[in-house]
């Protein structure tokens, strides 16, 4: 829209008749905007382990009018999913983290859902008192010792 600079230059446009404002969609939007349905291969992870996210079904794109997926993991990773139907990350550090897809579309913007759950907890790692961590060397024939006491105990 120009910029007036002077009353008589407003005056002027207004004069020339009235400006219809017209609320129309995007020029390109023909339905309802895409669903998508998807699942994660679990709600429970280590640090470190991999969790797939799935989608099941996309509704509503027979326009071809879907133009992106956006994942966004919940720990401030995010990637497109594209043409493809999977894609993976590892949470490096412990919480609760909520996972969300956006679907971008001429017709409309839309969330995916996830009718099994889309929080993934990043669990904990603890040592318990009195356990060690590793495996014990092996002896020179391969042979890995093994020990029938318990923690704690003198013999």
């Amino acid at each position: 829209m120009p910029a007036f600079r002077t009353a008589a230059a407003l005056g002027a446009v207004l004069a020339a008749g009235p400006i219809a404002v017209l609320d129309a969609p995007p020029a390109y939007a023909s339905g309802t905007p895409a669903a998508g349905v998807y699942r994660l291969t679990g709600t429970s992870r280590l640090p470190g382990q991999a969790i797939t996210l799935t989608e099941l079904s996309l509704t509503g794109n027979a326009d071809d009018s879907l133009q992106n997926r956006q994942i966004h993991w919940g720990d401030g990773a995010s990637e497109s999913l594209g043409d493809g139907s999977r894609a993976t990350h590892r949470y490096r550090v412990p919480g609760a983290y909520r996972v969300t897809i956006w679907l971008t579309d001429m017709d409309g913007d839309s969330m995916g859902t996830f009718p099994a759950g889309d929080t993934v907890t990043v669990l904990r790692v603890r040592k318990r008192p009195g356990t060690r961590v590793g495996c014990p060397a092996a002896t020179p024939s391969g042979a890995r010792p093994v020990s029938s006491r318990s923690p704690g105990s003198s013999r």
